[in-house]
């Protein structure tokens, strides 16, 4: 799990601790320190981490925790996000993130895991920090299970602002109304709109959620399983290629077709 060092001390301020949802960050500007000058010049592509450097604090900013934790919810008993899921939401490839982020450790920045926090040579605390976190994790699954997804207010905070002018909301909170009327909510709206965006060619919404609603998913953990993280990896390389297949003549495929002929079976082959 990452986590940015020295949240509160350094971008957070007195205004910002009294502001539930921040649209703003107060990063440092200070450009003359050895952390900025070995991640910028210390590599060929160091501009760019240093980019997805400032989108990841955005990304934390606007967490309703904010504690500077790489998760889903912004605490430490949150799921991690991954490398993907930072690119579905900053815009920024997945390549550079995967690159950054070990970087952003090694110049003091980040940490990687709770370990990174334990002084050297303590091997006692080194020990208590691991069954801690061993405890953390049980508590952190056990609350997963128990949570009523579906009756979340908002079941896809980092992504929900793209997409406020297409739901609609009842007691149990949002829901997509597809083309046949059938509602998408709850963990399966949250899967849907994260394939949406890593399919890219953005065309018939409603009609591509009622696809989504057509598959069968398998029982453990439906929809965040391996067949969730195969659509969603042929979604991205769909994405990736659609430029050089229009240029040789092909039509873009519309996510509606691409899911309902369950096209990531190609991809995964063809790969």
């Amino acid at each position: 799990m990452y986590q940015i060092k020295d949240w509160d001390e350094i971008y957070e301020n007195s205004r910002s601790r009294i502001i539930k949802d921040c649209r703003w960050v107060a990063i440092p500007n200070k450009q003359d320190g050895l952390g900025y000058s070995r991640l910028v010049t210390g590599h060929g592509n160091g501009a760019a981490h240093y980019g997805v450097w400032v989108a990841i604090v955005c990304l934390c900013s606007r967490q309703t925790s904010r504690r500077g934790y790489l998760t889903d919810d912004g605490t430490e008993s949150g799921i991690p996000l991954t490398t993907l899921d930072i690119s579905l939401v900053t815009r920024l490839p997945e390549a550079d993130i995967e690159e950054a982020l070990p970087r952003l450790v090694e110049v003091g920045w980040m940490y990687n895991n709770i370990n990174d926090m334990v002084p050297c040579g303590n091997e006692t605390a080194l020990q208590s920090h691991s069954k801690e976190g061993n405890r953390t994790e049980e508590k952190r699954i056990e609350k997963k299970k128990e949570a009523e997804t579906d009756k979340m207010t908002s079941t896809f905070p980092l992504l929900s602002n793209h997409y406020k002018n297409v739901l609609s909301k009842d007691t149990q909170g949002e829901y997509l109304d597809t083309k046949n009327s059938k509602r998408l909510r709850g963990k399966m709206l949250e899967a849907f709109f994260r394939f949406w965006e890593a399919f890219g060619y953005k065309e018939g919404l409603r009609e591509a959620a009622d696809s989504w609603l057509k598959i069968k998913w398998p029982e453990d953990n439906a929809p965040k399983n391996k067949l969730f993280f195969d659509i969603l990896k042929a979604a991205k390389r769909e994405n990736d290629e659609r430029n050089e297949k229009i240029a040789r003549g092909s039509t873009p495929k519309m996510p509606q077709g691409w899911l309902t002929a369950r096209r990531w079976e190609d991809e995964e082959a063809d790969g």
